[in-house]
């Protein structure tokens, strides 16, 4: 066995961050932890079996893990799915997507995690405490965002849990669960950040450039304007001058806010002269000066995309109002992306 009762508490006893001979495979340190009020009296999945499964050194195929983050159903929130082979996707809903077939967006990471990254997230499954996570939210609990955590491996067993979120909520926490949601969400972190500097050092101004005037690599320019409140409005450019666009505003003689989708054609050159304006002042390579906004400050986003031989690449760059008011690189394109949309929906 891995624990061991004393009193109120369960203490590991995995060896600390350790890596096994041969296969640079790294273990987690020992912790210690009070087992919150809501676990399950058995596992779902037996933690012996899990041991064994594990000691097996298996090739991982058909393994998936999952972490949702959401407020009531796995549909509406976000979900970061990992597979046995390191392939990893992000999958989010959106209330005011461009287009209506795309509230639900689906994001293939280009870079898998490595295997031993992988063993690591499964070694922190391997804890009574986690696998008697409840697989249905207790009556008592509040409605707030939580986590679920999935885990399925054929020929052993599936695992689903829920947990409380892990910086807001106030009910009590599995020490366990937190750090495998935390482990989870930075190791991600860090593969986005990789496949960013990535994208950052191919999307150069040369390319760009040349991209634009060849009209090639299906490129797009998005704005991501809208905060839930007050309304805005999102739009995509394609480099052929397409448009397509979703705004959210005031609607005469009738109370709230109203959707209204729009599209049109404004021609390639505005995409160019947009696009040039945003490489001549460094638009995506501003950096942010705060991390958090004021009470239902909106958090503007400008997103370039472009697809070669396949491959999905970007650059983006995000700011709260405030400080993208006062921010020319950011605020010109912003502002040029807005009146294309102000003139569509005139139309």
């Amino acid at each position: 066995m891995r624990y061991l009762a004393l009193k109120h508490a369960l203490i590991l006893t995995l060896a600390p961050a350790v890596l096994d001979a041969g296969c640079g495979r790294e273990h987690p340190e020992k912790i210690t932890f009070a087992p919150p009020p809501y676990l399950q009296a058995t596992p779902q999945i037996e933690e012996s079996s899990l041991e064994k499964w594990l000691a097996s050194k298996p090739n991982y195929e058909g393994i998936e893990i999952k972490l949702w983050h959401h407020s009531d159903i796995h549909s509406f929130g976000s979900l970061i799915a990992i597979r046995g082979n390191g392939e990893c996707t992000r999958s989010r809903t959106q209330d005011y997507p461009i287009l209506e077939k795309e509230r639900t967006i689906v994001e293939h990471l280009r870079l898998p995690l490595p295997k031993s990254k992988v063993a690591y997230i499964l070694d922190l499954f391997n804890y009574v405490e986690i696998l008697r996570l409840p697989r249905s939210v207790p009556e008592d609990w509040p409605k707030e965002m939580r986590y679920s955590l999935g885990l399925m491996i054929p020929g052993v067993g599936s695992f689903e849990g829920e947990h409380p979120d892990i910086e807001w909520s106030k009910l009590p926490q599995s020490t366990a669960a937190r750090r495998l949601v935390r482990t989870i969400l930075e190791l991600i972190a860090g593969l986005e950040e990789r496949i960013r500097s990535e994208d950052a050092a191919f999307l150069k101004d040369d390319t760009l450039t040349s991209l634009v005037r060849e009209n090639k690599g299906n490129l797009h320019l998005e704005l991501w304007d809208i905060q839930g409140m007050w309304g805005g409005m999102a739009i995509r450019l394609g480099g052929d001058g397409r448009v397509h666009g979703v705004s959210l505003g005031p609607k005469p003689g009738e109370s709230g806010l109203h959707v209204q989708r729009f599209q049109g054609d404004v021609g390639k050159e505005r995409m160019a002269g947009i696009l040039t304006s945003c490489m001549q002042r460094g638009t995506f390579d501003v950096k942010r000066k705060r991390e958090t906004g004021i009470p239902d400050e909106s958090y503007p986003a400008v997103v370039l995309r472009a697809s070669i031989k396949g491959i999905d690449y970007s650059r983006s760059i995000a700011l709260f109002d405030g400080e993208a008011r006062e921010t020319p690189a950011f605020q010109i394109v912003r502002d040029a992306l807005r009146k294309i949309g102000e003139e569509l929906l005139k139309e």
